[in-house]
């Protein structure tokens, strides 16, 4: 079921954003624009949900090797 429930949510962002360029629809917490101060990203799951600079530490690090 919340394999189900994960497809749902991403098809229907998928079709959300073909739609009218923007992802959000009823099935996941609407989603900021993103911006370099918060780096809001939708991390699509059971329950789907926001998180802010998600994997900072990897990006850094990534940051640093460039």
């Amino acid at each position: 079921p919340a394999a189900f429930g994960l497809a749902e949510a991403m098809s229907g962002a998928w079709a959300a954003f073909a739609h009218s360029g923007v992802p959000h629809h009823g099935g996941i917490p609407p989603w900021p624009v993103y911006d370099l101060e918060t780096r809001a990203t939708l991390i699509l799951d059971a329950p789907s949900r926001i998180a802010n600079d998600h994997l900072a530490a990897t990006r850094t690090l990534w940051n640093e090797i460039a």
